[in-house]
């Protein structure tokens, strides 16, 4: 589509002028008067021919765009859209002027992270998901499991959209591999993102305390829940040693910077056994799990960690 005058309604009354600015596309709305429609070819500024009896009943924020039109515009300026994606801008607006023939089969993620940024901005996700849901299913092969910046893009999508079981694949992948980089984007509701980080430091912490509970557990020579003395001599070393292997000795500290709850937990469903094979009395001949809690702790956290539903916190 033309990055100059895209006609959408060939009758449309007004021209809608997309001009890119920090933080957004900054949307203005002028007369579609023969003037300005010979005038805005020959600028090089992405504009639209639409109107404005469509735009003002889809979204609130064209309506506010007039009446505050010649006032001073609060700082968090509603008439400019947080993204840069003009084509996206010009996909919404053929969506809400009902040129479903105009709509592509398919969009590449960026585009549909664009859309569903630029349909909760004007309030218009219903008109949208029904285009939205085809995409997302054809992308769905790459919704990531690692933490980066694409996950917390993807958790949007599925909220804006309303996609129950992504929403709750994505959150779920996000506490249990977040590090502690805030990576969400910024139109992430900040909610979300402080119980996402908050449910991870609390697991993380809660995982710490049951290795350096064992530590100290191996630490006590007349405890005889590890066998004898030469067991839990060889227990604690190769406990010690395995952690170091994972990158998890010396124990991590709050705010545990670097290690995720993934870490730890394949940390303890990895924990070896061992037997120091003396000739003794003790039945130490077998081999001892070095952290015989391990299996239930894993099984546990991950019977907890299932994400998000929609309607709670976030969207």
């Amino acid at each position: 589509m033309s990055l100059r005058l895209y006609t959408i309604d060939p009758e449309g009354d007004v021209i809608l002028i997309a001009e890119p600015q920090q933080g957004g596309l900054r949307v203005d709305l002028i007369e579609a008067s023969p003037e300005n429609l010979t005038a805005i070819t020959k600028r090089n500024k992405p504009a639209a021919r639409v109107s404005s009896t469509i735009l003002v009943s889809a979204s609130p924020l064209f309506y506010l765009r007039q009446s505050l039109r010649h006032t001073n515009r609060p700082r968090d300026d509603p008439f400019v859209v947080p993204t840069l994606d003009t084509t996206a801008l010009f996909i919404f607006l053929d969506i809400i002027h009902g040129q479903s023939s105009k709509i592509p089969d398919s969009v590449n993620f960026g585009r549909l992270f664009a859309l569903a940024v630029i349909a909760r901005h004007y309030g218009c996700v219903k008109a949208v998901k029904g285009y939205a849901v085809p995409w997302i299913n054809k992308l769905k092969d790459e919704v990531p499991v690692k933490y980066s910046y694409l996950i917390g893009k993807w958790i949007y999508i599925a909220g804006v959209f309303k996609q129950a079981s992504l929403y709750q694949e994505t959150t779920r992948n996000a506490v249990r591999h977040s590090i502690g980089v805030d990576i969400f984007p910024a139109e992430f509701p900040n909610d979300l993102g402080l119980l996402i980080e908050w449910v991870r430091n609390n697991t993380i912490g809660v995982l710490v305390k049951h290795l350096q509970d064992r530590i100290d557990s191996l630490l006590v020579p007349d405890n005889d829940a590890h066998g004898c003395h030469h067991c839990g001599v060889m227990m604690l070393g190769c406990l010690l040693r395995h952690l170091h292997s994972q990158g998890l000795y010396p124990l991590p500290t709050h705010p545990f910077p670097g290690i995720s709850m993934e870490d730890l937990l394949v940390a303890l469903a990895s924990m070896p056994a061992v037997s120091c094979g003396a000739k003794l009395t003790c039945g130490c001949k077998s081999e001892r799990p070095v952290m015989p809690e391990a299996e239930d702790i894993v099984r546990r956290i991950d019977g907890e960690m299932v994400g998000y539903r929609l309607g709670g916190v976030g969207f």
